[in-house]
């Protein structure tokens, strides 16, 4: 059996001393908050043995072996489990990632996702050399009967990743709006950290005016090294995907398994009239539905042209996203909407925390039914529009729908609840009638 790279433990011990760095602040909790700094280092020991235990148990137990038409893994840390690997069927799709250090090491991550037939869901190997990459992607591609990911054999398609959108997206991402309400927090718990935990933080207004004049430059920054590598290959029974400049991954997708598609557009991208699209890939485990961005910044007419040459679905309306719901159900969700933000203002003097946390995390769930609107299009689409402000558009093919139920709620709303056999994620709850 193979093992990883002696750099597995360079890498696990990253993590492992990021998450020591977290337990300094609940160790000053022991000492001076509950007066018990007795508790503090054996609580630090006990939890760097056990991760050094479980690093080196890891590092044993996740092995594999390349034979004639399969791949043999056995993974694991406190229990060693072993598969093998001989059909495509099994096989959601894989993805390869190098981190800073990853690069710095010359070696790389692969993750394989599994449709979940048995107990396997993903597993990850973080430090195998290039060479072992390589003879890896080739066995998995001639299992899923692919041609070789080269990118002589596909076409790259335009991303619409530029420059300009690079820099406006930066600016109206979500993470530098919502630094406003997490700097709220934090001079409102300074005291209460200074006083019990006896960590001096020194905030004050000049360091918040410096902050927000940096956040648009860091903003900027993470977009770029977020999408600046983006590249789609698109070939002829599959999906390749390569983004990152720090982060890297490399996602291979394969057509049978994207059953849909998902459109979506933020407040920010609404305001630039940019839109995002994802695969839905076919799979029970809702865990394996991340990072598969197909196009990440394109305008209206770069999505519908590309979603109808690859997936045969052409919208039959003007706009990608439809009208908004009805108005009686806008006007009760904004009801529910403004007596769920008058208890929060009540609550604000309990908490001592900034009342724009509630509302994003309180509210917005109990308005979504109001605002999701599911329907079939003229061409026989399941489509699901959730969202208002940030939006998202589902087109599904009706054959993956499990189940769909209508009932009435205490004899004044109507609600009508879709679930799909293929991803129990996908479950969505519109409300059809009032009154």
């Amino acid at each position: 059996m193979n093992k990883q790279a002696k750099a597995f433990f360079l890498i696990k011990g990253e993590q492992v001393l990021l998450d020591v760095l977290f337990l300094i602040p609940m160790c000053q909790v022991f000492i001076h908050a509950l007066h018990r700094p007795d508790f503090a280092v054996p609580i630090w020991s006990i939890f760097v043995l056990y991760q050094v235990i479980a690093i080196g148990l890891t590092y044993q137990h996740t092995t594999y072996q390349i034979k004639t038409s399969s791949i043999c893994i056995c993974y694991g840390c406190f229990e060693h489990r072993s598969f093998e690997l001989n059909q495509k069927q099994a096989l959601v799709n894989y993805r390869i990632e190098q981190n800073w250090l990853q690069q710095l090491l010359n070696v790389s991550g692969l993750t394989l996702y599994f449709k979940n037939g048995g107990d396997e869901t993903q597993v990850t190997f973080c430090a195998l050399k290039k060479t072992e990459v390589e003879q890896l992607e080739l066995v998995l591609n001639h299992l899923q009967k692919q041609v070789v990911t080269d990118a002589a054999t596909g076409v790259q398609m335009a991303s619409g990743v530029t420059l300009k959108r690079l820099i406006v997206t930066g600016l109206l991402s979500a993470n530098y709006l919502l630094m406003v309400p997490v700097l709220m927090d934090l001079a409102q718990m300074r005291d209460w950290v200074a006083l019990h935990v006896g960590i001096n933080i020194p905030l004050n207004g000049w360091m918040i005016a410096l902050v927000l004049m940096l956040m648009p430059g860091w903003s900027i920054g993470m977009q770029y090294f977020k999408y600046a590598k983006f590249k789609l290959m698109v070939h002829a029974d599959h999906f390749a995907i390569s983004n990152g400049w720090l982060e890297r991954d490399r996602n291979v997708l394969r057509r049978d398994d994207v059953m849909g598609i998902k459109i979506e557009q933020s407040f920010g991208l609404r305001l630039l009239r940019l839109y995002q699209v994802s695969a839905i890939l076919n799979d029970p485990a809702a865990d394996t539905q991340t990072k598969c961005l197909l196009i990440p910044l394109a305008s209206q007419h770069q999505v519908r042209t590309w979603v109808n040459d690859q997936f045969g679905i052409a919208f039959d309306q003007p706009n990608v996203f439809s009208n908004p719901p009805k108005r009686d159900q806008l006007v009760w969700a904004v009801g529910v909407g403004c007596c769920l933000l008058a208890g929060v203002a009540g609550l604000y003097q309990l908490i001592q925390f900034s009342w724009i946390w509630l509302l994003v995390l309180g509210i917005a769930p109990l308005l979504r039914p109001f605002l999701t609107q599911i329907e079939k299009s003229n061409l026989e689409l399941l489509r699901v529009q959730v969202g208002y402000i940030n939006r998202s558009c589902y087109c599904l093919p009706p054959q993956i729908m499990g189940s769909e139920t209508q009932f009435k709620l205490a004899n004044y709303a109507q609600l009508n609840i879709c679930r799909t056999d293929q991803n129990p994620a996908l479950r969505f709850i519109a409300v059809e009638a009032l009154g």
